[in-house]
């Protein structure tokens, strides 16, 4: 799927004829590189059976936060650190008191949301431009290759609902800074900051997992989910910005959903139809794995105990 959708997205740009300048270096990297900042640490989070929901508020506090200075490197810096903050509070939380990650992200990132845009107003703020994609693809690069080294350092996947393990607040603080410098990217790509669609931040969000393949196994991807996941951001993009020269933002952010959904339902048919991941490919350990011979049904593991609530 994540091929299909890089094809399909050229093939639209392809079919608009005369493309408007810089439409590659102005609009589509920049935009690519911010969702896959965001993405790839998610993806860490998917691979720990956790999933992180606070980015639909995150990204409108790197957006009011790159708008609060003059200056590129330092806005991104103070929009960093604001992630960083708000994704160590959420993984602290969901260690010390074991609340649902699904609640307690989405909580965390409605009252950020709120937060940002009441401080950023009706009418937006401007801000100090970001001009050509060096800095968001270099930005991008950072966040990514950091989530692997998180993948790699982090304990195996577990199943959902299980007590994480304190490590585990690490992918969230890393989660929060990727989202946050999406906001910031963002902000700083038109050289105006305005309140966050939060329906619209999530959803390009997880379509970039989604496509990627992530969402579709889970647990099974190793370090390769943020690989996968910043291929994804880049091939939902190109859909994304060829749908928008045919059709209505609405109707491409349709198109965008319905493509998601087929992806991760696709992926997850094959993976489960096949036993597991394939052997050979830097995936970790699958819940899909095929029983070991010798053993009609898996051992389920013991139940752990749970913490706080």
């Amino acid at each position: 799927m994540l091929m299909v959708t890089v094809l399909a997205g050229a093939v639209l740009l392809v079919a608009g004829g005369d493309l408007p300048g810089g439409l590659v270096t102005r609009v589509l990297a920049p935009s690519a590189a911010g969702v896959a900042g965001a993405a790839a640490p998610l993806a860490v989070l998917i691979g720990r059976g956790e999933v992180d929901l606070s980015a639909i508020g995150v990204v409108g506090v790197g957006t009011w936060a790159y708008a609060q200075v003059d200056s590129v490197g330092l806005g991104l810096l103070i929009a960093a650190l604001a992630g960083l903050v708000i994704g160590t509070m959420v993984g602290g939380l969901r260690v010390a008191i074991g609340a649902p990650p699904a609640v307690l992200s989405l909580a965390v990132g409605l009252l950020a949301a709120f937060g940002a845009n009441r401080a950023l107003g009706g009418r937006g703020q401007r801000t100090e431009l970001i001009d050509g994609w060096a800095v968001p693809v270099l930005l991008a690069m950072v966040i990514v290759g950091l989530a692997i080294g998180a993948a790699f350092l982090l304990r195996p996947g577990r199943p959902t609902g299980v007590a994480p393990s304190p490590d585990v607040t690490a992918a969230y603080a890393l989660a929060g800074v990727g989202s946050a410098v999406f906001g910031a990217i963002s902000a700083g790509r038109g050289g105006f900051a305005v309140p966050q669609d939060t329906g619209f931040t999530l959803l390009v969000i997880f379509a970039a997992i989604g496509v990627g393949g992530v969402g579709g196994v889970g647990v099974g991807f190793g370090w390769a989910a943020p690989l996968l996941a910043a291929g994804g951001a880049l091939a939902t993009q190109l859909l994304l910005t060829g749908l928008t020269l045919h059709w209505s933002p609405a109707t491409a952010l349709v198109v965008l959903g319905v493509v998601t959904v087929l992806a991760t339902l696709t992926v997850y048919g094959v993976v489960r139809t096949a036993g597991g991941p394939p052997p050979g490919l830097p995936f970790g350990p699958s819940p899909l794995a095929p029983v070991p011979s010798g053993s009609s049904t898996p051992t389920p593991p013991p139940p752990p105990p749970r913490s706080g609530w």
